[in-house]
């Protein structure tokens, strides 16, 4: 769920607020994927406002009907990634613990959090689950560092969460040696 809350926002963000005069195909596109994502994950209203707005692009050109649509748009999204959050919430309190997993060593962290900081270098989405795993693994052992890394991350700021990465790395490698 937590995925679907950052793409619900990549795509948005790919929509104007005022219809633009150029070609539409990104628009059409990141509507017709957000359309489609909305209705993976049964977020039904999300799913029909891009569709209505996917269609006035074929049918009405009116900026006033854009913006209104675009509105629309943008408070689905936001309710739908509030009830994403709040399932994802739900989820991780209610899901038992990983049978047989053993605690993990800290001499296991530095290269996974090496590879995250290169994804959130490149502003890759691959990095969210890659971070939910260590969040999983490694977030009671070090509250602090992992509360400030996913703070960065929830809000998008994926180069103070690359700089977060560093910070680990190097109280790792003095509590290492």
């Amino acid at each position: 769920m937590r995925n679907f809350i950052v793409e619900v926002a990549v795509l948005i963000a790919e929509v104007p607020e005022v219809l633009p005069d150029m070609p539409l195909r990104t628009v059409v596109v990141a509507l017709h994927s957000l359309k489609g994502l909305a209705g993976t994950v049964g977020a039904e209203a999300l799913a029909d406002a891009a569709q209505g707005m996917e269609r006035s692009l074929h049918v009405d050109h009116s900026p006033a009907m854009w913006a209104v649509g675009h509105a629309q748009l943008v408070a689905t999204s936001e309710q739908a990634a509030r009830h994403g959050k709040e399932l994802a919430e739900l989820l991780e309190v209610n899901s038992p613990p990983a049978v047989g997993r053993a605690v993990l060593e800290l001499s296991r962290l530095p290269a996974a959090l090496a590879k995250l900081r290169q994804l959130l270098e490149t502003s890759s989405l691959d990095a969210l689950p890659l971070f939910e795993e260590l969040l999983r693994d490694y977030g009671e052992r070090m509250r602090s560092e992992f509360s400030e890394l996913n703070s960065a991350i929830e809000q998008f700021n994926f180069a103070v969460a690359a700089q977060q990465c560093d910070t680990i790395l190097n109280q790792l490698s003095t509590d290492l040696s």
